[in-house]
């Protein structure tokens, strides 16, 4: 079944007062079906914030449409985007987001209280969502009071809680240890194995895209190239090397050490 489709999508940012105008993103097209993982790499500067922005709601395209659960998101506004926002997408940032005066448990369960799920249901999800990451023993503390793997780990939690479509992370390893940055990505495919949860991750990180099961390449505000994984993730992790060398650019190469 198909979650996410991205028809033609350009963003032209100035152009206007005498403004050079610079075109982020190129007559971008693919699609995402449910279950996958996928990642988007590129050098800084190619596109792959814009088009996550794009992707999120957060902005909207120049030209082309992108296409979530069979709504056109551009069309949507006010309430309706916002209700559409909270239902049909979750979100994982770099820096957790989550709200230090509230619990680990409350900071996971807000989707949920927004919509006034019931009690019942509520505890039900918060308790496989959060065996499933590995953090049933820090739900009573406070975010101040665990580690950034933790935190992150709690971020995904709350990202996933509420069912959503698609699952959109931003840089999650980006705060992150080796040592955390692992744990949270093993979470987050046994997240896609076993739940079939669809997520899309802009990194940095040949270390975290390597648990992907294809990865976007942008590179000048087009697609490069695609890749697929195989049986094997340091083959995969190797192939991510590869094609990375090949578009240059500046990358984050202080996690290109990891296995």
């Amino acid at each position: 079944m198909e979650v996410l489709r991205a028809s033609g999508l350009s963003k032209i940012y100035g152009g206007k007062a005498g403004k050079l105008a610079t075109q982020a993103l190129d007559n971008v097209s693919f699609k995402i079906d449910k279950g996958e993982f996928i990642g988007i790499m590129g050098p800084s500067g190619s596109g792959k914030t814009t088009l996550l922005n794009l992707l999120s709601t957060i902005d909207k395209p120049t030209t082309g449409h992108v296409l979530i659960a069979g709504d056109d998101i551009a069309q949507l506004k006010g309430e309706k985007l916002a209700a559409f926002r909270r239902r049909e997408l979750g979100f994982i940032f770099q820096d957790f987001n989550l709200l230090d005066t509230l619990t680990i448990e409350e900071n996971i369960l807000l989707p949920l209280v927004i919509d006034r799920v019931p009690l019942k249901v509520m505890q039900a999800k918060l308790q496989t969502v959060s065996t499933g990451l590995g953090i049933t023993d820090i739900l009573n503390k406070y975010p101040y009071e665990v580690s950034g793997g933790q935190q992150q780990r709690a971020a995904a939690a709350r990202a996933i809680i509420h069912d959503p479509t698609l699952v959109l992370a931003d840089e999650p390893t980006g705060n992150l240890d080796s040592k955390s940055a692992k744990d949270l990505m093993e979470s987050l495919q046994r997240l896609n194995n076993n739940n079939q949860t669809t997520i899309l991750m802009v990194t940095h990180d040949p270390f975290a895209a390597s648990y992907c099961r294809r990865i976007l390449f942008i590179r000048d505000g087009k697609i490069y190239t695609e890749i697929h994984s195989g049986d094997n993730r340091q083959t995969f992790f190797q192939q991510i090397l590869d094609v990375l060398s090949m578009l240059g650019g500046n990358f984050n190469d202080l996690n290109s050490h990891r296995r």
